[in-house]
């Protein structure tokens, strides 16, 4: 019985560690304005189109770097495998990236993580 109780204990104590990882996960907004980092429902970081310098693109990897000028406010989209994070919607992210920032910004790149 203790074991049973126990058990239950570390099970609920799981699921309330994974509701509140998922409150508080950063979330990419993209939309015509720009992109847009969300947390707990506020914008925490906001970076117009306009604003995007340069854009290099890997699309084998949908992988895509915007540089704004600012490291702290750029956007990192890594390849596939690597790298310890991916984005759930890589292609889509990649597609609406260069869909909204002008062609003379893209630069094809073989390898996003090669300057």
């Amino acid at each position: 019985m203790a074991a049973r109780v126990i058990a239950g204990v570390f099970a609920l104590l799981g699921v309330a560690a994974w509701l509140w990882q998922e409150r508080h996960r950063p979330t990419l907004v993209l939309d015509e304005r720009g992109y847009a980092i969300e947390q707990r429902g506020a914008e925490k970081l906001r970076v117009a189109w306009a604003d995007v310098q340069q854009v290099r693109v890997d699309r084998r990897e949908s992988a895509v770097y915007l540089d704004c000028g600012d490291k702290a406010r750029n956007l990192f989209v890594p390849p596939r495998r690597g790298y310890g994070f991916r984005f759930a919607d890589a292609e889509r992210v990649c597609e609406r990236v260069l869909a909204a920032v002008p062609a003379n910004r893209v630069v094809e790149v073989e390898r996003i993580d090669v300057s």
